[in-house]
């Protein structure tokens, strides 16, 4: 397995979840009445960004336990989701 890189994925992954989080701003102009095509183009890129978002959180954590390993908890405190 090829090792990606703490940098390569937090760019991509910020890379995907941006992008996909304005492509999801276009959903607009796809018209309602094609609800097929309008449903899985909004489920298509919440998944995608869903894993862009996925990508930086777990870069970010591991990046933290790496720079801060004397107080890593109390930074991973700072990023706790609730």
């Amino acid at each position: 397995m090829v090792p990606i890189g703490a940098k390569r994925l937090l760019v991509g992954g910020l890379f995907l979840a941006g992008v996909t989080t304005a492509g999801f701003g276009c959903i607009q102009f796809i018209p309602h009445t094609e609800t097929l095509a309008y449903s899985l183009t909004g489920f298509f890129f919440r998944t995608a960004q869903a894993a862009g978002c996925a990508a930086v959180f777990m870069t970010v954590f591991t990046l933290i336990a790496d720079l801060f390993p004397q107080h890593s908890s109390l930074m991973l405190e700072c990023f706790r989701m609730e």
